[in-house]
């Protein structure tokens, strides 16, 4: 039977867990993690990669902040839902009413929601098909 070789002893994950309990944010982590490689003599990678490993273990309470993912523009990345309740809100309707919107392409409800105009007050001179 082979025995498993670890690359870091107890102490480097204690550590590795201090640091991450103080980090809030992605930025902080990837400073911390700059850090940690110099102290510990270890890649960038392996040390992301044990952080990852311990925060998913849930012995601990601490947080391993992923980077954030955005477009191919650097924007913020919005789901269908959150756009077409954009679009509801600017039409004045519950989301409800236009949920098979979410059918369409997410540049489809885009090109909507940027042709409508803003409504204050629900309208209420659209008819219901439901009624």
């Amino acid at each position: 039977m082979t025995t498993k070789t670890k690359n870091y002893t107890p102490a480097q994950e204690k550590s590795i867990l201090a640091v991450m309990a103080e980090n809030t944010n992605h930025a902080e982590q990837v400073e911390s993690i700059l850090i940690l490689s110099v102290e510990l003599e270890k890649p960038v990678r392996s040390i992301t990669a044990k952080m990852s490993s311990l925060s998913r273990l849930g012995d601990h309470d601490v947080t391993f902040y992923q980077k954030p993912k955005v477009t191919k523009e650097g924007k913020a990345i919005t789901s269908k839902a959150k756009l077409i309740e954009q679009v509801a809100t600017k039409m004045g309707i519950a989301s409800e009413r236009i949920d098979s919107l979410s059918k369409a392409t997410k540049d489809t409800i885009l090109v909507i929601l940027a042709a409508l105009p803003s409504v204050d007050a629900p309208s209420n001179d659209i008819e219901d098909p439901t009624v």
